[in-house]
């Protein structure tokens, strides 16, 4: 079966739309339905069933789906390892946010490629988005993130709590000063954009604003300004005193979580790598 007719299919089950589909598959309309039709001709039955609102699954449908979601994360797996140099023993393939890569991600991968060498590694830096499709879809083995969605076939380890403090290249920085100068706003997350908006109720749009914290602390110290980070991600500037935290402002508390599918917790190099990600963030604090 060709693996194209599979991924199509999730992509319109997952809109609902053919035209959607299309659009994120890059195909056009035509094309998406052609694939559907010659995946529905080769199993012999019905998949979709056409509505005022666009498609929905057939009982058929739904049935393919976790079979569709499998055969594609296998073939990716086969993929990855088949192209493996010779002396790899497996291939994991990890992702995180930049944030959470530049302060745990990092010292796990030297650990890691130190204890167990025979391993090979991919490693990615993307958006939470982004992250959890490539785990679901299994481009990615294992992903740290912020956040954890709520869905069945993802298993979410927590590894730490941490706080977000605002800090400023000025000391003796107030929340109301900081605010109303040259302050930079990161979007970690919908849930951070969330409490900020409960703490800073007040319209006061920033300048500059970014869903990267490297481009954010970067500015900051080449320029001058405010913004919240991880306290892990700025401590070393803190105790250098090349950044302040601001008094008066409020912290926020954030959660860090490892996930990986529920058909991959038995896997052995998988939960060795959870165990040293725990035991590089423990010693972190």
């Amino acid at each position: 079966m060709d693996t194209e007719l599979l991924r199509t299919f999730l992509q319109v089950a997952g809109t609902g739309r053919f035209r959607l589909a299309a659009e994120q598959l890059c195909l056009t309309q035509s094309a998406v339905s052609a694939r559907i039709k010659l995946l529905e001709s080769e199993m012999g039955v019905r998949l979709f069933e056409r509505n005022k609102h666009g498609v929905a699954l057939t009982d058929a449908g739904n049935r393919l789906v976790s079979h569709a979601e499998t055969i594609l994360s296998d073939w990716r797996r086969c993929c990855q390892e088949v192209i493996l140099p010779s002396d790899a023993g497996a291939m994991l393939a990890v992702g995180s946010v930049d944030s959470i890569w530049t302060m745990y991600l990092g010292k796990w991968l030297a650990l890691t490629r130190q204890v167990t060498p025979e391993l090979a590694i991919k490693a990615e830096i993307s958006s939470s988005d982004v992250l959890i499709r490539q785990l679901l879809d299994g481009s990615l083995d294992l992903i740290v993130v912020f956040e954890t969605p709520q869905l069945p076939q993802v298993i979410s380890v927590a590894l730490a709590t941490i706080p977000m403090v605002m800090v400023s290249d000025r000391r003796k920085q107030t929340v109301e000063k900081a605010r109303a100068g040259q302050y930079i706003f990161v979007d970690w997350s919908p849930v951070f954009s969330t409490l900020h908006l409960q703490h800073f109720s007040e319209e006061r749009s920033s300048k500059v604003q970014t869903t990267a914290g490297r481009i954010a602390l970067d500015l900051v110290l080449a320029m001058g300004g405010t913004a919240y980070f991880p306290e892990p991600m700025v401590r070393g500037y803190l105790a250098k005193r090349q950044l302040f935290e601001v008094a008066d402002a409020p912290r926020m508390l954030r959660p860090v979580y490892a996930l990986h599918l529920v058909q991959r917790g038995q896997d052995r190099h998988l939960t060795q790598a959870i165990d040293r990600l725990r035991d590089v963030v423990q010693e972190d604090r």
